[in-house]
């Protein structure tokens, strides 16, 4: 399938997602503000975009504007290429829910970071495993925001990388919290 506008997102969606699983698989999504686009939060909900040829947005490839919260999983996996002017990835809060991007090809933020969480990350599991390149203009992965009570695991990457400052940051406070960053190639 292919998903394409010129004009606004190729898939949004304007309200939350409660209680609901949303699956997009075999696409070929090209948008030109985002690829897509979640602009309310994702509460007790399982988002699984995996097996996608291409995501790309104008702005984001993914952009989730509000929150991934309570009991949610949200996962990226297996998807060739996720590429965006700004974040390949941008997530605003992770609220004890889960998100996991793994083993995709190229995740790429053109002027901004490859996976750029904005918000708070909470009583949450975030998961960067084996994906082939993390690349951003700026960071390769930033968390912009604290970091409290959670696991982060960035593993298996054959490359995470930020062209103009880190591969990978930590912007806010790290609290109470497992931070894993092992076996990454280059």
């Amino acid at each position: 399938n292919r998903l394409r506008s010129r004009a606004a997102d190729a898939v949004r969606f304007a309200d939350n997602v409660r209680g609901a699983s949303v699956e997009m698989t075999d696409n070929r999504i090209v948008g030109d503000d985002e690829g897509i686009d979640f602009d309310g939060n994702v509460t007790a909900s399982l988002v699984d975009i995996s097996g996608n040829r291409s995501i790309e947005g104008g702005d984001d490839g993914i952009a989730v504007d509000g929150s991934i919260l309570l009991l949610s999983q949200f996962r990226v996996v297996n998807n060739e290429e996720i590429i965006g002017s700004d974040d390949g990835i941008n997530v605003n809060e992770i609220i004890l829910s889960e998100f996991e991007a793994n083993r995709n090809g190229l995740i790429e933020g053109s002027n901004g970071s490859g996976i750029e969480f904005d918000g708070l990350v909470f009583l949450s599991d975030v998961e960067v495993v084996a994906n082939e390149d993390v690349i951003g203009g700026e960071y390769g992965i930033e968390f912009d925001s604290d970091v409290v009570a959670s696991s982060v695991r960035i593993a298996r990457n054959d490359r995470v990388r930020g062209r103009d400052v880190s591969g990978i940051s930590f912007r806010g406070d790290v609290d109470d919290s497992t931070v894993r960053i092992v076996n990454n190639r280059r």
